[in-house]
């Protein structure tokens, strides 16, 4: 089954590695560091409930889950900072973000979101990409092909699947010392380490 966010954004697949690359990109790193956050969803549904007279529903669940990407957006920040302290130390860092995709121009900003057209015969949307506005789109986990349910369950880290009460917000942090070393961009979502 493909994504709803495939080849929306450049944090996206198929901008992304595919999973064998992203093994190997991975490997290169000497630290990964898996960082989660639980938000309660049962506060906010509690509160659309009590404070707003809405009956317990999907649409009230819904409106929760909102709240909690909102939150996650914040903590996408959080650990964004934390890979610019680490470059600012001399570190090569990334993160892998919670899912959803590149956030950094609100899809509708994105160069690839603002090169989207249709064939006026056909109907069908096709591109004319430009480059990305960053040296590094943001990317989530799953869009590197890591299966991460799996990692959870692996390390014993508790969450709910569809999240009903508590949601979860992972992301995987990495980074080495810095290497001297040429990087070239090949195409719009292609690098090539020399």
């Amino acid at each position: 089954m493909q994504c709803a966010n495939y080849h929306s954004t450049y944090g996206c697949p198929p901008f992304t590695p595919t999973w064998k690359t992203a093994k190997q990109l991975l490997a290169e790193y000497d630290k990964l560091l898996l960082v989660w956050r639980y938000i309660d969803l049962k506060k906010y549904i509690d509160n659309l409930v009590v404070n707003h007279k809405m009956e317990y529903s999907p649409r009230v669940l819904l409106m929760a889950q909102t709240v909690c990407d909102r939150l996650a957006k914040g903590f996408d920040k959080y650990v964004l900072e934390c890979v610019k302290m680490l470059e600012s130390s001399g570190f090569e860092a990334i993160a892998l973000l919670s899912g959803g995709g590149c956030r950094r121009c609100k899809r509708v900003g994105c160069s690839l979101w603002q090169q989207r057209k249709m064939d006026k015969d056909s109907g069908e949307i096709y591109y004319k990409p430009k480059p990305c506005k960053y040296v590094k789109p943001e990317s989530a986990m799953e869009a590197w092909g890591i299966a991460v349910y799996d990692t959870l369950v692996k390390l014993g880290i508790e969450f709910e699947p569809v999240p009903r009460t508590k949601a979860i917000c992972v992301m995987l942090l990495a980074w080495k010392k810095r290497k001297s070393r040429n990087i070239k961009r090949i195409g719009i979502e292609r690098w090539l380490y020399v």
